[in-house]
């Protein structure tokens, strides 16, 4: 599917540009032993023109890497760095909307012994497909989306149940539909509604504080552990949604090596870990606009 960049037209300097330039991927792939497949999402082109493998979720064989199926969530999407609130002169007129797939694929077995390859989504969307034939099983939109909304750094699933965690993290843009920031679980088997915990605004005015969750969550069979870009970390009811405990992680603590510290917003691929009686969470996220802060906080019993 790569083909030799040609001579495309003149950005605003009068500089030749070339493409096409392939996708970029920034997620961890996802591995399926028993069809010994590579599942990796990719994201929006940075030049024109857009490629057929652009915000996609591609099957590699893990023998060859030769591409057995292409799913594309998103035709013609172009951006880069370039697109800000000053658009420079290497950005591409379609200017987005930079719906990446930047959370990995999720390969889940359902109650009834189905498979399906999830595909979480910058465009608020998450996408099921059939991992033997590349072809769309159902399609779910949540969020918004956006240039920091939909779904960023990842799910989790406990059972037949999948959750996602929605950013819609303003971005000076203006969209059709209002943000939707919280956390969702949908099913597994056909993408419905289980329960919706939109979160609330509260900021109360902190400076690059911003409500969703961009962060990666974990989930056990009991609860859901969610980082948001507000500082807060929400423990939440697996079946209900409901929040069983807040932790507000901005506050200011003491370290181990005796310094004053304090987190931040939570974003990025790491996701709060509950292991051996003990949670752990880092917090601070001095990126994008959202809140600085730089310490790993354990939690465990009183």
């Amino acid at each position: 599917m790569a083909s030799e960049p040609e001579a495309q037209k003149k950005n605003a300097m009068g500089i030749q540009n070339y493409g096409p330039s392939g996708a970029p991927i920034w997620n961890s792939p996802t591995i399926d032993i028993e069809r010994e497949q590579l599942y990796v999402g990719t994201g929006e082109n940075y030049s024109l023109p857009a490629t057929t493998t652009s915000d996609a979720i591609l099957a590699l064989s893990l023998d060859t890497g030769n591409i057995r199926w292409v799913y594309q969530a998103t035709l013609g999407d172009a951006w880069n760095t370039a697109c800000g609130r000053q658009r420079r002169a290497n950005c591409p007129q379609e200017d987005g909307p930079d719906f990446d797939f930047g959370a990995p694929a999720v390969l889940a077995t359902d109650s009834q012994g189905r498979d399906f390859v999830l595909g979480p989504q910058k465009s608020g969307a998450v996408h099921a497909i059939d991992p033997d034939t590349g072809e769309g099983i159902w399609r779910t939109r949540i969020g918004r989306g956006g240039l920091h909304g939909g779904v960023h750094f990842g799910i989790a699933l406990s059972g037949d149940r999948v959750f996602i965690p929605i950013s819609d993290a303003g971005d000076g843009r203006d969209y059709p539909t209002p943000a939707n920031p919280g956390l969702f679980a949908i099913s597994l088997s056909d993408g419905t509604s289980l329960w919706q915990s939109p979160q609330p605004d509260e900021c109360h005015g902190r400076e690059f504080c911003d409500q969703g969750i961009g962060a990666a969550i974990t989930a056990t069979p009991s609860f859901v552990f969610a980082g948001a870009l507000d500082g807060y970390l929400r423990i939440h009811d697996t079946a209900t949604g409901e929040i069983v405990r807040k932790i507000d992680t901005t506050q200011a603590v003491t370290t181990v090596s005796g310094t004053q510290s304090h987190g931040g917003s939570m974003d990025g691929g790491t996701a709060p870990l509950p292991f051996g009686g003990r949670l752990y969470v880092n917090s601070g996220y001095n990126f994008a606009g959202h809140m600085a802060g730089n310490v790993l906080l354990v939690y465990g019993p009183k």
